[in-house]
Parts: C-alpha cells; structure tokens; sequence
C-alpha cells in the first residue's frame, strides 16, 4: 500500500479576496457612502429641473434654461433623477448600510 502525502489547504485569504473581488465597492467604503451621499441632492436637482421643464412646456413657469438640445427634455432630467436614486440605493446596498444617515 502505497502512502499519501497529507495537504492541507488554507482558505482563510483566499475567501476574503475572492469575496472582495465579488463587491468591489466594499473596498473603499468612505468613498461609495461620499458618493452615494452625493446623489441624492444631485437626483432632488435632476427632478427639479425636470419638473421646471414640464411646467415650461404648460406654460406654468418660465421659460427653460436650456431651450435646445438632449436636455431640454424633461424625459430625459426625470430618467437621469431616478436613474441617480437607484445608483444612490445600490450603494447604499453594498455599503451594507441599509438606510443609515452619512456621520
């Protein structure tokens, strides 16, 4: 009978690189709570605007600062708010905050 060599395998590192690599973002955990902090007041700025345009477009308010171009739909300002709301909710979710305000 022939005898095997015992191997022993250490994991520990390996698992905690890996599970880095699976969220990179929980590698840098103040700058993803910077960013997604961020956005939320920049999501508030992109519905006002979008709502500022829909109310040009009735003749509520004013006329729109930006009277040419992609952005002077408010389709677009309201897809790019909520698109910053759902960025902003992913990060959050990776941070592993869960809902917690910025120290």
């Amino acid at each position: 009978m022939v005898a095997h060599p015992e191997v022993k395998l250490r994991f520990s590192n390996s698992v905690k690189r890996a599970a880095a690599l699976a969220h990179p973002l929980e590698l840098y955990p103040e700058t993803t709570r910077a960013v997604e902090w961020m956005l939320a007041p920049l999501s508030l700025m992109a519905f006002v605007l979008g709502f500022w345009r829909l109310g040009a477009d009735l003749n509520w308010t004013g006329e729109f600062a930006i009277s040419a171009g992609l952005f002077s739909h408010w389709q677009v300002w309201m897809v790019i708010a909520v698109a910053m709301r759902l960025g902003a909710s992913s990060l959050r979710h990776h941070a592993g905050r869960g809902g917690a305000a910025m120290p």
